[in-house]
């Protein structure tokens, strides 16, 4: 588990009710018709707020064109947003305007408001250069016309304080996984994709056909939050992966879906009479029937067992490559990475790839054609690596990544795709908890896979969100490099995490946040992602002390076509 790191700051929520006017100048003018034209000035109006600083408790009057807004605040900047409605996903302002205070005194004339239209609009105060504000509030509905007194709605909706830059969701409406811990989706690259999770009862999984609102196939598990469509259908109700019913512990249940076949396999682990194992099983996509017998891959009596990852790849190759399952095995401050080629559909026919030692929290992603990307931790100081080889371990080739601060009691993750990697971490440095992704590439078939940076330098997605922890990212790529990464979030002054995430283009601009979970009052945990070959991904997550898990589906926001 890990600990959230608070950072202490002054913040308080304005319960303001807050009204607007729109002022517009006369129209006149004269054209070579004789007919009287409309200026432009009667197309805009105007809002004035006036901010005092007083003892005691918040104030607001309107008088005249004026709102008074008094605060016992001594913030130094005013923010104002103003967002068209109905408001599109994700939002964008049509204007932002910063003012100065002076000791949470001041006035602020938002001029040249586009009229008639209707508006919501964000305000939020700052002390000074701290880039977590101290106070904000939100009108949901102002309605400016030309020439007239702008009406403006008196329900105001108390927000949390979270980042002016997350936007709402922008996916489809919520779906209802299972109930249990520790969701992983594995995608492929029409769209099928299979969830798989665990329990004190065993390991389970779900598959779901693709497309982007298909009917439901099942009644009381269905979670739909804005009736813009159905979720996901299953393609077959939840199976129970592993056998044992003993109700061994069970952790880390990995799933892989093969590229094109009726087949997809989970790996976990589990313990049982006291002695953890890394576990494999295969099963049909099509119904969830069984494929084979599962099995233990290796067992350990004192050391301890983590951090499983699986992939399978594609049948091409001369001989095909085969899938392939790593973990962590440790004791104490020692660590190193394992792994095995597991070939489908008998588990008992494994054998072992190759050991790494000084190699913790390792993370594994395999490419259609068997090539293999591995990240972990290097020695326990912190230090990231990848590792590209091929599928029998052979022309190995490894980087560092990012710098001396990756958090290594966090697990990254790595998505492999075409000649490309996207790695994504956790930075801790000094108090600052930023999720970070970089993305590389090498020439498939080489004899030595050799992975450079296709991003100069790290990309920061979590850098513009305020809050007081970020932490368990995980990413998803298309064929075209573009990728996602998604991560838990605490906001400021709330104790549950919510779960967000951040698409990256192929030509390494960055789109919007997004959040996925809609409620915040709820603490969510185990955020994992998968993407299609088209750019649309699924985000599944879990609800840490009730059990629920549950996804959303989102449509590509990506350029079709446009690759690296």
């Amino acid at each position: 588990m890990v600990r959230r790191v608070s950072l202490w700051c002054t913040a308080f929520i304005l319960l303001t009710t807050l009204a607007s006017l729109g002022i517009a100048g006369c129209g006149g003018g004269s054209g070579d018709s004789g007919k009287a034209r409309t200026s432009s000035r009667d197309l805009f109006g105007n809002l004035t707020v006036r901010v005092t600083r007083e003892e005691g408790p918040v104030r607001v009057q309107v008088q005249g064109d004026t709102i008074l807004l008094a605060t016992s605040s001594s913030a130094q900047r005013l923010v104002v947003e103003l967002f068209p409605l109905p408001v599109h996903s994700p939002p964008t302002p049509l204007m932002a305007r910063s003012f100065d205070l002076v000791d949470g005194r001041g006035q602020v004339v938002i001029d040249q408001i586009p009229a008639p239209a209707r508006y919501m609009v964000r305000g939020y105060l700052y002390e000074g250069a701290n880039p977590e504000y101290t106070a904000s509030f939100l009108v949901e509905d102002i309605e400016i016309l030309p020439g007239v007194v702008a009406s403006a709605s008196t329900s105001l909706t108390p927000r949390p304080s979270v980042s002016p830059t997350v936007s709402p969701s922008p996916g489809g409406p919520l779906f209802q996984v299972g109930t249990g811990s520790e969701p992983h989706v594995a995608m492929r690259g029409d769209g099928h994709f299979v969830v798989s999770w665990q329990s004190t009862a065993g390991v389970f999984a779900r598959a779901f056909l693709p497309g982007a609102t298909p009917s439901p196939k099942w009644d009381e598990k269905q979670i739909s939050t804005d009736g813009s469509g159905a979720p996901p259908s299953p393609k077959w109700d939840e199976k129970q992966i592993s056998t044992d019913g003993s109700g061994a512990p069970y952790t880390d249940p990995v799933p892989a879906i093969h590229p094109s076949s009726d087949l997809f396999g989970v790996a976990w682990v589990q313990s049982t009479s006291g002695m953890p194992g890394v576990w494999a099983a295969y099963c049909n996509l099509g119904d969830g029937s069984s494929a084979g017998d599962q099995g233990v891959l290796e067992s350990a009596s004192t050391e301890d067992l983590a951090s499983t990852g699986f992939g399978i790849p594609g049948d091409a190759g001369d001989p095909p490559a085969t899938p392939v399952v790593n973990f962590e095995r440790s004791s104490g401050t020692a660590s190193m990475m394992r792994s095995y080629q597991v070939p489908a559909p008998d588990v008992s026919s494994d054998f072992f790839r190759d050991s790494l030692v000084g190699a913790a929290s390792p993370a594994l992603d395999v490419d259609v054609n068997g090539d293999c990307a591995e990240v972990y931790h290097e020695g326990g100081q912190g230090t990231l690596k990848l590792r590209v080889s091929k599928n029998d371990a052979a022309g190995p080739s490894t980087i560092s990544v990012g710098g001396a601060g990756a958090a290594d009691f966090v697990r990254p993750s790595v998505a492999i795709r075409n000649g490309r990697i996207a790695v994504a971490w956790l930075d801790f440095t000094g108090s600052v908890m930023t999720i970070y992704v970089q993305r590389f590439q090498y020439t498939p078939g080489s004899t030595v896979l050799t992975p450079v940076p296709l991003d100069s330098i790290p990309h920061a997605v979590s850098q513009d969100l305020t809050g007081i922890s970020n932490t368990e990212p995980d990413v998803a790529m298309d064929g075209e490099g573009n990728c996602v990464v998604v991560w838990r979030h605490w906001p400021i002054e709330s104790s549950k995490a919510v779960i967000v995430g951040r698409p990256l283009n192929s030509d390494g601009s960055l789109q919007p946040h997004f959040q996925a979970s809609v409620d915040n009052s709820v603490d969510y945990a185990w955020p994992s992602v998968g993407m299609d070959s088209s750019g649309n991904y699924v985000v599944c997550w879990g609800v840490w002390d009730s059990g629920t898990i549950y996804g959303r589906r989102y449509p590509s926001s990506f350029v079709p076509g446009v690759g690296i």
